[in-house]
């Protein structure tokens, strides 16, 4: 796990260097524990100026840096407004696409496990009545010399609610 920390410091140095060295006349000297710049230029101009400015920004620690508060998503690590943008717009995508999507699939799917079937089965009894003219519901659903209830004698005493 060192190892990998300490190769992605490397990298970041490289990267931020890289963006130091698009000045005339610099050549990047690099090894796994040390960076430098070299100029071939022996004149004193504002780009080996920043250049040294820019050196000694890379002298100091991490927590006296100016980049210190930069937070950076890995998308791309020259533009920081273009990071956030694309940083933001894949959250935002990753939330539509697991959350809100699929709900509305669940909410609209159709009824897959038929439970609606009574409500469509009673709708389709209801207009065939109505085409034969007969009654919705019908009051001999049951004959009633079919349905055996008890005498009487049987029932007695038992009080009977309806």
């Amino acid at each position: 796990m060192n190892r990998l920390c300490s190769m992605a410091k490397y990298f970041r140095n490289l990267s931020e260097i890289s963006k130091i060295c698009n000045a005339k006349n610099l050549i990047v000297v690099g090894s796994r524990n040390q960076l430098r710049l070299v100029s071939s230029d022996t004149k004193a101009s504002p780009t080996n100026q920043q250049t040294i400015a820019s050196q000694n920004e890379l002298d100091k620690p991490q927590w006296e840096r100016s980049d210190r508060y930069k937070i950076f998503y890995g998308f791309d690590a020259n533009d920081e407004a273009k990071d956030k943008v694309v940083a933001h717009f894949f959250t935002f995508t990753a939330f539509l696409g697991f959350f809100f999507v699929p709900f509305l699939m669940f909410y609209y799917y159709p009824d897959y496990k038929t439970n609606d079937w009574c409500y469509r089965e009673a709708y389709l009894e209801i207009s065939r009545r109505e085409k034969a003219g007969l009654p919705l519901v019908d009051p001999d659903y049951v004959p009633s010399e079919q349905i055996n209830l008890p005498s009487e004698e049987d029932i007695g005493d038992t009080e009977i609610i309806l």
